[in-house]
């Protein structure tokens, strides 16, 4: 089978005092990447998707041109390797065992042949609920034979959305796909959306990309809005797991050439997973370009694997009309916790705590010689294992998806943060759920999985709320945290990542930044004015010592512009970027 978990070291007890501290110092805070090791997506995934211009009007023949185009134009050779289809590639309903079935447009296996054969890999679109956006089949409930099925095709490469149920917790649910991919031994590109505002450290754990905000589509201030959601992500990204901004819209109509050109640097310097989104059969030659720039996608592949992010920006003639994703990242433990003695607790993501590792066997739930027990007036307890029909469980399926854990009387075990763990009558998932696309799940408190993995039991329960922010730009937020049964309250309970410096929004003439290998960094200029203006990085903004010489290399340009040193002044057009690698002298 296929490593469990790689854990690379950093505190995540970091909080934001400290990075404001990092900041203050100059010194660049590495991200904490505790990455699922799947061995795949060591560096983000390049490749290309159908959905940002042919919508559910998906075939196989759409992805043959697809594949032809990569040959011809020049992408394989430049590192893209991914063909994917995405939503409405099967029918909406599964056959006599229970399988997906491809819609009569799109042979699968033929494609599949299609895409080896040149050399590429294929990947395929899912969603978590019991159907997809486009109210076809799901994955919710049939995570296991989905994999072993996505396997059989060939497939390298899962988009696994979160249309149908979306509030059934995230961490939760998409582990399940998770655990079911590693079992099947084969690697297969995990890449999610669990509809999560906040940045949070269990991400990487269950995907090698996820994510970070909403679709972008073609348009410049979604992009920059795209842009603010993505760089809160900057110090949880890593190999193997990144922060997805979404799809690239080069090509498509919406973005002048210096837009394109902006989304393409900043997607490279953020290290989101390159999807080409566009129709290859059509492209202007001018985008096309931006999609063969070997030296940004050298930024994007960098072997160090370090998200870059916004380190500075100033006034200019106009304020943008953006929302910062850093006005949604505070929240507090305390805010989060379970009933005391109610056995539930915030789960743990690195070295897993003993207390949150359960074995379930005969219709026991139990842990070191002690089981779960419904024969409180209040709440279930954990007792010496006896035998007592108090200790028996209905388990279901619990073991390979979402299910109910009942007991002896038929009540279904529950928890909410009110309540914490009870018993209560159980419910049913609407019907109409498996038909078309289902916005919410009324079993949100009643389903549990227990992962073969981290051997958690973990609850479907979702919707916590958080305290106000304090301050002028306070809002309210859903973190979503995942709660798992424990045996005894979490003595290190995950708290919020560390986060890059808070800066407003909506000032135009900005620096992104961050380092690359050997020592060298990567700046981006970007201009959202409405004229051209000159913008100047400074060293200590990017985190380089003040007296640093580097020299300077133009990557949209292709020239190199001799040396700097202290700060690195260029002008930019409205609406585009200048992008230059620094290289250590």
């Amino acid at each position: 089978g296929l490593p469990r978990f790689l854990f690379l070291c950093s505190s995540p007890s970091v909080g934001t005092s400290t990075m404001a501290m990092f900041v203050a110092l100059g010194l660049l805070l590495l991200p904490a990447a505790f990455a699922l090791d799947n061995g795949v997506a060591l560096t983000p995934p390049l490749g290309f998707n159908t959905w940002n211009f042919a919508g559910c009007d998906v075939s196989g023949k759409l992805l043959f041109e697809a594949v032809d185009a990569f040959v011809s134009l020049g992408l394989k050779d430049a590192g893209y390797e991914y063909v994917n289809t995405d939503d409405c590639w099967v029918q909406k309903t599964r056959d006599a065992q229970g399988n997906l079935q491809p819609t009569p447009q799109f042979d699968v296996d033929a494609v599949a042949a299609k895409v080896h054969g040149a050399g590429l890999k294929f990947g395929v679109y899912a969603a978590e609920g019991e159907t997809t956006c486009a109210s076809r089949a799901g994955t919710l409930y049939h995570e296991q034979q989905d994999a072993n099925y996505f396997v059989s095709k060939k497939v390298q490469y899962l988009k696994l959305d979160n249309c149908g149920e979306v509030n059934i917790n995230s961490y939760c649910k998409f582990s399940i796909m998770r655990d079911a991919l590693n079992s099947t031994g084969v690697p297969i590109v995990l890449s999610y959306e669990p509809h999560v505002d906040v940045p949070l450290f269990w991400l990487p754990t269950v995907g090698n990309a996820w994510r970070t905000g909403d679709d972008v589509g073609p348009s410049y201030s979604r992009m920059l809005q795209e842009m603010e959601n993505v760089n809160a992500w900057a110090f949880v990204t890593g190999k193997g797991a990144w922060g997805d901004a979404d799809m690239l819209e080069i090509g498509n109509k919406g973005l002048t050439l210096a837009e394109q050109r902006t989304h393409f640097a900043v997607w490279c310097l953020v290290k989101s997973p390159l999807l080409i989104g566009t129709d290859l059969t059509k492209i202007a030659n001018d985008s096309l370009k931006i999609l063969l720039n070997r030296e940004l996608l050298g930024v994007n592949q960098d072997p160090l694997g370090v998200q870059g992010y916004k380190v500075a920006a100033s006034a200019g003639r106009t304020r943008l009309p953006v929302v910062s994703a850093a006005d949604r990242q505070h929240w507090n433990v305390s805010d989060l916790l379970a009933t005391p003695g109610s056995l539930m607790t915030l789960c743990q993501h690195v070295d897993f705590a003993a207390s949150q590792q359960w074995e379930l066997q005969d219709g026991k739930i139990m842990q070191n010689g002690r089981c779960l027990t419904d024969d409180s007036p209040s709440a279930p307890a954990l007792t010496l294992c006896t035998g007592s029909p108090a200790q028996q469980w209905q388990l279901h399926n619990v073991t390979r998806t979402l299910s109910h854990i009942q007991n002896a009387a038929g009540q279904c075990l529950a928890f909410d943060l009110n309540q914490g763990l009870h018993m209560e009558a159980c419910v049913a998932e609407p019907a109409d759920c498996s038909k078309e696309r289902c916005a919410n799940s009324v079993l949100v408190n009643q389903t549990w999985y227990h992962s073969t993995m981290t051997r958690q039991l973990i609850s479907s329960f979702t919707n916590a709320s958080v305290s106000p922010l304090q301050g002028p730009k306070a809002v309210s937020v859903l973190v979503n945290p995942p709660y798992c049964l424990a045996s005894a309250p979490n003595p290190n309970p995950p708290q919020p990542p560390p986060r890059p410096p808070v800066i407003d929004p909506s000032l135009p003439l900005q620096v992104w930044g961050g380092p690359l290998s050997n020592g060298a960094h990567v700046v981006v200029l970007l201009n959202a004015d409405d004229m051209a203006a000159n913008i100047t990085a400074h060293w200590k903004d990017l985190g380089i010592p003040t007296t640093s010489t580097f020299a300077v290399r133009d990557l949209y340009g292709h020239v190199d512009l001799g040396t700097a040193s202290g700060r690195l002044t260029a002008e930019v057009a409205t609406h585009d970027v200048r992008v230059f690698k620094l290289t250590k002298q």
